[in-house]
């Protein structure tokens, strides 16, 4: 993809011809004027069908791409969630389960962040409440591990 800040190397009139290299990404195009090459953004051109199967190809190509990089991305994850927890843990995790005996680092995990907190410390240590209202769950940690779960 051509950068913006790029100098313009040449100026086509208005109606003459370019030959279509392949599409850049982005709306770009890379092109043939003069025997020079270049980049044209799509509202200067005029799609023929030829160039819209080659947008789609790229997309197509671009999707996979990024599928693949999100599937290894995954992959990866579950690899190291496994490693840290064990395996039956990973998946209550991947599956945004959170389960009774869970570290709130697991849980974080598994269900993100809460919304709120509410902390009481005692005779017999640390409760915390937190609270996700998006969920409509509470869940509680006693000296830092789940003991309860409310939906």
């Amino acid at each position: 993809m051509p950068i913006i800040s790029d100098n313009i190397i040449e100026i086509v009139p208005k109606k003459e011809t370019v030959v279509i290299l392949e599409y850049a990404g982005d709306e770009y195009w890379k092109v043939s004027y003069n025997n020079l090459v270049g980049f044209m953004n799509d509202v200067l051109l005029i799609e023929t069908e030829e160039m819209k199967l080659a947008k789609k190809s790229y997309l197509n190509k671009k999707n996979e791409s990024e599928l693949m990089q999100n599937q290894e991305y995954i992959q990866m994850r579950k690899k190291n969630l496994i490693d840290k927890y064990g395996a039956v843990q990973a998946n209550n995790i991947l599956n945004g389960i959170v389960v009774i005996g869970m570290s709130k680092e697991m849980a974080i995990e598994a269900i993100g962040l809460p919304d709120d907190k509410n902390i009481t410390e005692n005779e017999w240590g640390v409760h915390e409440q937190w609270v996700y209202d998006k969920k409509g769950m509470y869940i509680y940690f006693d000296n830092e591990k789940l003991t309860s779960i409310q939906k």
